[in-house]
């Protein structure tokens, strides 16, 4: 009867371990995202003409190639129509101050 006892405990043990290495994996390639908040905004510039915000945030998984390729798009589509354009990661620029300076977000 022991036996069993303590091979449910070193069972217990590894189911444990295991989930928890498995977590901290996922959470580490950004499957499981992470609690990430901006709370200092980004200098936003004076415009002469329309901006547009464009805010990349990303808490979990981060495609590295289709950002920069999204970012350069919109910046020919904006210079295009004779906007400016304001591209940033930081959440903290959705504030009333800052959100006013823009034609489009």
């Amino acid at each position: 009867m022991k036996w069993i006892k303590y091979g449910l405990l070193g069972l217990l043990a590894v189911v444990v371990v295991l989930g928890s290495v498995t977590y901290f994996k996922l959470k580490e390639i950004g499957i499981i995202p992470r609690a990430d908040y901006d709370t200092v905004a980004p200098d936003v510039p004076a415009f002469d003409k329309p901006a547009i915000l464009v805010l990349n945030k990303v808490n979990g998984f981060i495609h590295v190639d289709a950002l920069p390729a999204a970012d350069a798009m919109l910046t020919r589509i904006a210079d295009e129509q004779g906007w400016d354009i304001f591209i940033t990661d930081n959440a903290a620029v959705h504030n009333a101050q800052d959100l006013a300076k823009f034609a489009a977000v």
